[in-house]
């Protein structure tokens, strides 16, 4: 039994050809065709034997496709046929179909035109113009050609392939010619090219817009400059930075007359004491080396900020009648202390030199108990009022009987209700009834 495109079948069928594949009748051979082998379950792999077939060689198929045309009585040349046979990528059976679609599009004999309007190629005039505009580095003939090849039906991914497969034949040429020493700029251009058209035909899978992605893609190519040229740059470039770097050597091992003109200041240590040896006047790299070593640069620290220090006693009045002011204020540092503050309110807490702020937000209530937030409100209601103050962050619902200052909490304890005496006596006798059934005794 022969199953062709085996990968194409549904795991419930594969589970029911496991027994039978492991346990063959003696007269029953299975043959498994396919192209795609990693689609295959294991436990089916694993109780065949697998055979890898070759691609068909171009002018084995091209010999076939010959004599199907001879036994169909149609002339077609041996560089369509070749053609064909590229085009079908060694498979024989894609060919051969291929083949029979021509001559169901042809009358007569079998001719390239009609080959490139079947697979939705452009004719080889129009490649020809499109290359010679990307040689010649024309985008705007580029742009020509490329939309005259879509208004005659081409496809953008086979208008890719096309170029794709013209480019590796000049680039497989220019190689095996020997002329790579000669042309290898082109080379390295070719190279560029392709791997930009490489990464198009990917992307045209996916793509909503595969016309407009080839046209930029072609301009692009069309815009393609000489990699040779970039490395020329930075080798210029490089050549260029150490002589500079040789200048300002040779300008610091100068010998320096006083002082600077602007006046900065220059502290130096105590030379060393140099060695008899050395006569009046060292060489050259042991003055360098002793001026680098006492030499020190001076470098300023920034200024330091003492924290402002309360000047007046903390007064609710006045810091009541700058409230929105400390709002704002708060807010310009933090706008998360800004949103955790909206619609606060401020209160007296009680205490002398400290106040209350009603939070409307729970998670602003939880936030800003937190010792930084507290922090930041007090210096802001210092800077302002010239007071030190303390601060407590309550729920506005809770008024300022649950309160926070930072670092500890206190809730009010709410007395219990006065209860009658009807109630008193009626919970009484339950729990008499209750101790009575379970021979308990009441527990204080």
């Amino acid at each position: 039994y022969l199953i062709d495109e085996v990968h194409m079948l549904t795991r419930e069928a594969f589970n029911a050809l496991l027994k039978t594949l492991e346990e063959p009748p003696s007269h029953v051979k299975f043959i498994f065709a396919t192209t795609e082998p990693h689609k295959i379950p294991d436990t089916v792999l694993s109780r065949c034997q697998r055979f890898d077939f070759k691609p068909i060689t171009e002018e084995d198929t091209v010999n076939r496709l010959a004599q199907i045309c001879k036994a169909e009585k149609r002339k077609a040349g041996k560089e369509l046929l070749g053609k064909i046979a590229r085009y079908s990528r060694g498979g024989m059976r894609d060919s051969q179909t291929l083949l029979d679609q021509l001559m169901t599009y042809c009358e007569g004999e079998l001719t390239e035109d009609g080959l490139d309007k079947l697979t939705g190629r452009v004719s080889t005039s129009s490649l020809d113009e499109l290359l010679a505009a990307l040689i010649g580095r024309d985008a705007a003939s580029a742009l020509v050609s490329v939309r005259a090849c879509f208004q005659v039906g081409a496809d953008p991914a086979v208008l890719v392939e096309q170029v794709i497969e013209r480019l590796h034949e000049e680039l497989v040429n220019c190689l095996k010619g020997g002329e790579e020493d000669a042309a290898g700029g082109e080379v390295d251009r070719m190279i560029g090219c392709l791997q930009i058209l490489l990464g198009t035909a990917s992307q045209l899978r996916s793509s909503a817009y595969p016309g407009i992605a080839v046209e930029v893609a072609l301009v692009k190519l069309a815009r393609l400059e000489d990699p040779r040229a970039l490395d020329k740059a930075l080798g210029e470039l490089k050549q260029m930075e150490q002589r500079i770097g040789g200048q300002v050597s040779g300008a610091g091992e100068s010998p320096s007359g006083g002082a600077d003109s602007g006046g900065s200041p220059q502290v130096q240590g105590s030379p060393r004491p140099a060695s008899s040896g050395d006569g009046g006047g060292g060489p050259q790299a042991r003055q360098r080396e002793e001026r680098q070593e006492d030499t020190a640069v001076a470098v300023a620290e920034p200024p330091r900020v003492e924290p402002r220090q309360a000047s007046t006693e903390p007064d609710y009045k006045k810091l009541s009648d700058l409230w929105n002011e400390l709002v704002s204020t708060l807010g310009k540092r933090s706008d998360l202390v800004s949103a955790f503050l909206e619609g606060a309110l401020l209160e007296a807490s009680g205490q002398p030199g400290e106040f209350c702020i009603l939070v409307q937000n729970p998670l602003g209530f939880s936030q800003l108990q937190q010792p930084d937030y507290i922090k930041e409100i007090q210096q802001a209601a210092l800077e302002l009022t010239g007071a030190s103050w303390g601060v407590r962050i309550c729920r506005a619902e809770d008024g300022p009987s649950q309160v926070s200052g930072g670092e500890e909490k206190t809730v009010r304890e709410v007395p219990d209700l006065p209860k009658n005496a009807e109630q008193d006596a009626e919970e009484e006798s339950e729990v008499s009834k209750t101790l009575e059934i379970f021979n308990g005794r009441k527990v204080n």
